[in-house]
């Protein structure tokens, strides 16, 4: 018997994030407006946890500018659709470029520190 739950346990940890964003997307046309605009906020939130767990969870680098560099993509999405009249993909799209070439461009000279001292500089674009 522990070892059928055990397989179903595997199963759902492999297989259940599948089923959840399956279900999530064909309810969400039946969602009103706000509904919706909740759940984009909790995916997105959501993908910034991943994002924070690999760079804080896995990399073991305490990092206080990673929000910085998800406003920065965002800003410039907005910038570009609002004022500039992009559609959103291709906003999208070099919103990652820019953020990407920002983190590389503050990575560079960032390599060599350590602990406190990486934190202080990532707090400064924060």
């Amino acid at each position: 018997m522990a070892g059928a739950l055990g397989r179903l346990l595997l199963l759902w940890r492999r297989q259940g994030w599948l089923l959840l964003a399956l279900s999530l997307a064909i309810s969400a046309p039946l969602l009103s407006a706000r509904d919706q605009g909740l759940l984009i906020l909790g995916c997105l939130f959501g993908i910034m946890a991943l994002g924070l767990q690999l760079v804080v969870g896995f990399c073991r680098l305490f990092d206080l500018g990673f929000a910085g560099f998800v406003c920065l993509g965002a800003y410039t999405t907005a910038i570009l659709m609002v004022d500039w009249n992009w559609a959103f993909l291709p906003a999208v799209l070099v919103a990652m470029a820019v953020a990407s070439i920002s983190g590389i461009l503050l990575g560079i000279p960032t390599l060599k520190l350590e602990s406190d001292y990486f934190a202080i500089v990532t707090f400064g674009l924060a």
